[in-house]
């Protein structure tokens, strides 16, 4: 079976000087070597998958695991190539670096994740080690960009929570607010296997040990090992991880120095799960849970997020009229009680068409309108109550049902307005 998720790493470079992650911590040592992929080698190498069946032809490509890929100067050509092969995309940043993606390329980025460690010099700076103006003004440029293109929904705010920078979630959190971003606060651990299973296994140096017990939440890591199951089919088996030379690594825990050969020497996606399972790391990792922790949400569970914002879906439907998890689209977040404004390329090819606007929270929708090309576009279903120009939502799961259905030379852009108030 081919892999539906590859993890690409297009640098084996990054910038950052992360405290305790595994290319950061290196770097305070000494200078790092730039290495990256290149776009001829991507393109030998998405062929040399595509022709072997390694991968779907809608593959997730995460193109970052240790390095940073914005500091990769053909990264917007390794994007292009992956969107000619229909692929989706995943990206991630430290955001010292603003580079523009080609508007045409957004359809298919996933997610734009940007890594954060607090929310001042003094606390970003502690583990990051840039500058933190710098980098809060190229997150703003990125919203900015991708709020233009009606993609903002793409792009996440990972805050990483140590235990000094807890009194800055709030402020993090209204910056997303403001600039139509997802927040994501996720409990810091350490990422670098080298220093999480000693830790894990009670062998970790005790200077270390001590060092980090003043700045990790390891109480709440406990308390999450504590719910996790002693075995369990790790997620990475079905991650096909490569490193920026294209060599097959055990899992994206790892750099190219524990790498298992290059992509080329295989010729199926069997042969590589079956190394992945043979791997005695594995069962050392999956021992100790750190295949566990590391492969769970992480989520800071103190409900620190920007919930006067919330991000619609809107699902395509298919040929039977039934809609599926596999054909969604994420629209851009929008405000509790204010007017919105949605603009999305569906494709001329739907017919149909749901649009949910939120989950788990029962909303009142005020002028809501579907229209392209200047024509209405009919509501044919629905599991609200119409009354008054309104939709009323008892449950926790509303849902509108569009009639998409265009004539010839119609553009595929479609836009929804209305108001949505949640309770």
């Amino acid at each position: 079976m081919a892999f539906d998720h590859v993890t690409m790493e297009i640098s084996g470079f990054c910038n950052a000087l992360c405290k305790w992650c595994k290319t950061g911590r290196r770097n305070r040592t000494r200078t790092p070597e730039k290495s990256f992929l290149s776009y001829d080698e991507a393109k030998k190498g998405i062929s040399f998958l595509t022709e072997h069946g390694i991968i779907n032809r809608h593959s997730l490509f995460d193109l970052f695991s240790w390095g940073e890929p914005f500091l990769n100067p053909q990264i917007n050509d390794i994007i292009g190539l992956l969107c000619e092969n229909e692929m989706r995309i995943g990206l991630s940043t430290n955001a010292s670096k603003y580079v523009a993606i080609p508007p045409e390329y957004l359809p298919q980025i996933e997610y734009l994740i940007i890594s954060i460690s607090g929310f001042s010099q003094e606390t970003y700076g502690r583990i990051h080690g840039l500058n933190f103006d710098t980098i809060i003004k190229n997150i703003g440029k990125y919203a900015e960009y991708f709020r233009n293109h009606g993609r903002s929904a793409k792009v996440i705010m990972n805050y990483h929570v140590y235990q000094y920078n807890i009194h800055e979630i709030k402020a993090a959190s209204r910056f997303c607010t403001e600039q139509q971003i997802i927040f994501s606060p996720h409990i810091a651990y350490l990422a670098d296997e080298e220093l999480f299973l000693p830790y894990l296994t009670h062998t970790m140096e005790r200077s270390l040990l001590e060092e980090a017990s003043e700045e990790i939440l390891f109480g709440m890591i406990r308390n999450l090992e504590d719910t996790l199951p002693d075995e369990i089919v790790c997620p990475q088996w079905d991650n096909l991880v490569l490193d920026e030379k294209l060599n097959v690594l055990p899992c994206c825990l790892f750099t190219s120095a524990k790498n298992m050969g290059s992509i080329f020497y295989f010729e199926t996606p069997e042969e590589i799960r079956r190394l992945l399972k043979e791997n005695e790391y594995c069962k050392k990792c999956m021992r100790s849970k750190q295949a566990q922790i590391v492969t769970s949400p992480m989520e800071f569970p103190y409900g620190y997020t920007n919930e006067a914002v919330i991000i619609p879906k809107v699902y395509l439907g298919g040929v039977d009229g039934t809609f599926s998890e596999e054909k969604t689209m994420q629209c851009s977040p929008i405000q509790n009680g204010d007017m919105f404004r949605l603009r999305l390329s569906i494709g001329l090819d739907n017919r149909i068409i749901r649009f949910d606007p939120l989950e788990n929270k029962r909303c009142i929708i005020e002028s809501i309108r579907f229209y392209a090309g200047g024509e209405d576009l009919p509501i044919i279903s629905t599991n609200g109550t119409a009354k008054e120009g309104m939709y009323w939502f008892d449950n926790p799961d509303p849902q509108l049902v569009i009639n998409v259905d265009r004539h010839d030379g119609c553009s595929d852009e479609i836009i929804i307005e209305g108001k949505c108030i949640w309770y």
